[in-house]
């Protein structure tokens, strides 16, 4: 399954997107609790990209891939810098990525793509 979506800044459609995962980790069969922690991480990022945004480029665009082994989360908009970076990943605390296995990072075009992948499975 994919799902694209295109959002403008607003907080509420970072809020649908993250839905939008937990409801594919759910009907992947990750558990009410790992679903849970794997939206709260996408509306994370979804959240730290609302803030890297300018008046020229106000728009991210969010695509939900399901397959078989994994659910994989891209989050596209226009900066020079990741949706999370280092000092997410890297904090003390509570980390607000824990919710993913894996984050990748890339720039395109002048875009900034970074990809947020929960594996299923036994260990999911």
């Amino acid at each position: 399954m994919h799902i694209l979506i295109k959002l403008d800044a607003d907080p509420r459609f970072a809020v649908a997107a993250a839905g939008g995962a937990r409801y594919l980790g759910e009907a992947s069969g990750l558990s009410g609790h790992a679903s849970s922690k794997f939206q709260a991480a996408i509306l994370f990022a979804c959240e730290e990209a609302f803030g890297q945004l300018d008046g020229l480029h106000s728009i991210v665009q969010v695509a939900l891939n399901q397959y078989p082994d994994r659910i994989e989360v891209v989050i596209i908009h226009n900066a020079d810098t990741p949706s999370v970076g280092l000092h997410t990943l890297l904090g003390a605390g509570a980390n607000a990525m824990e919710g993913v296995d894996r984050v990748q990072y890339e720039q395109k075009s002048g875009s900034s793509v970074t990809r947020l992948t929960k594996f299923l499975g036994p260990h999911a």
